[in-house]
């Protein structure tokens, strides 16, 4: 996997629904599956912020989640034990985000410069398919 990644997936952007639309997944539980097939976007959830603004979200800890996004942090703890941290990154094709991948990692780390800019670029490689 990816840097260790214990999971990972991939959503598009269903513009008419204003929803994420889970493409493809790995690793995670059946019931965490079903939980993030189809999300209205909505900025209390790392992936639709990441989405909405155009922007990587890193999160490095439970505790990074929890303060800033409360709601989502709540609604996932049953799919999260140990240490977790997640990087969620959009697909931007001309300007707009077309989609986002996402990766959760089962121990607390930062994201350094390196690990960032490698991250980025494989969203780009998505944004390649995604056309």
């Amino acid at each position: 996997t990816v840097m260790d990644a214990r999971n990972g997936a991939l959503w598009r952007v269903d513009e008419a629904a204003q929803e994420l639309e889970l493409v493809r997944a790995r690793g995670y539980p059946p019931e965490a599956i079903a939980a993030v097939s189809r999300m209205k976007l909505s900025p209390t959830v790392p992936i639709c912020d990441a989405v909405l603004r155009t922007k990587p979200v890193w999160l490095s800890s439970h505790a990074d989640y929890a303060a800033r996004y409360p709601e989502s942090a709540a609604r996932t703890a049953a799919f999260r034990s140990g240490g977790y941290s997640v990087a969620a990154l959009p697909v931007v094709i001309d300007g707009r985000a077309r989609g986002v991948f996402a990766l959760t990692f089962l121990v607390e780390r930062g994201f350094d410069e390196d690990e960032r800019s490698y991250l980025e670029y494989l969203a780009l490689h998505c944004a390649q398919g995604f056309e």
